[in-house]
């Protein structure tokens, strides 16, 4: 597994195989509809992260109701199979 961080239009950190399911998870989760017309600068945006980088900034996310997120939580769904955005802009909720 793969790690991207985006910072613009709005910033997430994903977990894919590889950029092509980050974009689609990124447009999916985040941008909406809308970010199928910038699908090649989101994808161009988006920057690979090692392992370790990606697990601190998730391990230091609140929850939405502002709150530390369990250790077990962080590392449970942080090792879940598959595509999944970890952290996401706090103006998009």
């Amino acid at each position: 597994m793969k790690y991207w961080e985006i910072q613009e239009p709005y910033y997430a950190l994903i977990k894919a195989d590889n950029n092509l399911e980050a974009t689609n998870e990124y447009i999916r989760t985040v941008a909406g509809e809308d970010g199928f017309d910038e699908f090649n600068e989101i994808r161009d945006s988006l920057i690979k992260v090692d392992r370790d980088y990606a697990l601190a900034k998730y391990s230091q996310a609140l929850s939405e109701d502002k709150n530390p997120i369990p250790i077990d939580d962080i590392l449970l769904t942080f090792n879940i199979p598959g595509t999944l955005t970890l952290l996401i802009d706090g103006s998009v909720l």
